[in-house]
């Protein structure tokens, strides 16, 4: 906190200029390769944190720019690597989220790429306790990919979140810690059909199913009505919440 009170004081975080120089890829090697050196290393988490908090900031400010584009989907691609959890993944994801902010369409088969891949090179920074996970849980902040995902209403994210929403347990375990509840919601934020609608309410994963039931009595539109009424009309009779 203190290196980011200081690093506020040094840019400016309206300037998208000041902003973009902290996105600069003049150091990748280093993002991959943690350091046994402990001044280096500290040297380096504090460059993870000053590229987070920039992407962060071009979310908030809401300007999508190319240049502003083409940088978060650098970053997303680019993640660092870091043996603290508090730190693995953090300017990458933290740029995922805010391609989702700024509603940033042709982002999405970036993002739904960097969720599907498994970065061999996790093992560089796994825990040794923890190794009866798959390695893919060691990049644990996959899980901002999908609600970021939710936010770019296109064909590309429709079609990932439909063939992620019907994975098996064991199948979504492969790739990351599974999100089934997540992806429903993002999925219920894309435009579906009414018979949709009704394959995620008659949905076999309980997760996926109740995730809907409870959407689509929350945030109700006259198809989600229609299907709760064919596929759970016992729902219709719960309370909803208050507006």
């Amino acid at each position: 906190m203190d290196h980011l009170r200081g690093l506020q004081r040094r840019i400016d975080p309206n300037s998208i200029g000041d902003l973009l120089t902290l996105l600069r890829p003049d150091d990748l090697s280093e993002r991959r390769q943690p350091q046994s050196n402990a001044e280096a290393e500290r040297r380096r988490t504090e460059r993870i944190l000053e590229r987070a908090w920039a992407a962060e900031r071009l979310g908030w400010l809401g300007r999508s720019s190319r240049r502003v584009l083409e940088a978060l989907e650098f970053q997303v691609r680019n993640s660092s690597l870091h043996a603290d959890w508090r730190f693995n993944g953090l300017d990458g994801h933290t740029a995922a989220r805010a391609l989702g902010r700024l509603r940033a369409l042709d982002a999405a088969p970036a993002l739904i790429e960097t969720f599907r891949r498994v970065d061999p090179d996790l093992i560089r920074v796994r825990n040794p306790q923890w190794t009866n996970n798959p390695l893919s849980w060691t990049d644990w902040r996959k899980m901002m990919i999908i609600p970021a995902l939710g936010e770019l209403k296109c064909d590309a994210t429709r079609t990932f979140l439909k063939e992620y929403v019907a994975l098996s347990e064991v199948e979504a375990r492969e790739t990351a810690i599974p999100q089934f509840e997540e992806a429903t919601k993002a999925l219920l934020q894309q435009k579906l059909s009414r018979s949709e609608i009704l394959g995620l309410l008659t949905s076999s994963n309980s997760a996926a199913r109740g995730t809907a039931i409870l959407e689509c009595l929350d945030q109700p539109t006259s198809d989600r009505t229609l299907a709760l009424r064919q596929a759970a009309p016992w729902a219709l009779t719960l309370p909803r919440v208050r507006r």
